[in-house]
């Protein structure tokens, strides 16, 4: 008996782990088919909106299908299973809410900083780059290794650590973070 095997080449994209963060294979897949829609979007010069996703997926074929051995079945799962799965998710995050709060809570823990005393320089790149993905894991990594970047967290005398904590924690920073912020993230003012 013989038999065949595909392996399906994977994309991974901030996007994708913000929409379909688990592990499993469906939540894997999905994930994987986000990222061929940001490259998609990308290769054809469409804002990573809900406009320009919607467009890519109106025209785009996934990779999996030109590839299949299942022609109509897999043509069907995408039509009715894969690509409305995706459609809602995008909706979820770009017009429900998810996107907007995002950004609301990223903006507002930054303004917050500042008013404690963290100066942070070249705030916008900081923010651009916390709209996706994991955005607490990825400002403790900017403040740690930002400066190259020109992305630093400066800490003015006389600004109480205890608060930079207490905001964090209400943030729902998990203590290794914090840690790591506490520690290796924040630059003192001379």
């Amino acid at each position: 008996m013989t038999g065949k095997v595909n392996f399906r080449t994977t994309i991974k994209s901030d996007l994708g782990d913000t929409l379909f963060p688990g592990e499993d294979f469906y939540s894997r897949e999905l994930n994987s088919l986000v990222g061929e829609v940001v490259e998609d979007c990308i290769r054809l010069d469409k804002p990573l909106s809900l406009t320009g996703i919607g467009e890519t997926l109106g025209v785009m074929t996934p990779q999996f299908l030109l590839d299949s051995i299942w022609d109509e079945r897999d043509k069907e799962r995408w039509q009715n299973e894969l690509k409305p799965k995706l459609i809602s998710a995008f909706e979820e995050f770009f017009i429900n809410g998810g996107f907007e709060d995002r950004s609301a809570e990223i903006s507002n823990l930054l303004t917050s900083l500042n008013e404690l005393g963290i100066e942070i320089t070249r705030i916008e790149k900081l923010k651009a780059s916390l709209l996706l993905g994991d955005w607490r894991n990825k400002l403790v990594c900017w403040a740690e290794m930002g400066r190259p970047e020109g992305v630093i967290f400066t800490r003015k005398k006389g600004t109480p650590l205890e608060a930079v904590v207490m905001l964090l924690q209400q943030y729902q920073f998990p203590q290794n973070a914090i840690d790591r912020f506490m520690q290796g993230g924040l630059r003192s003012q001379n």
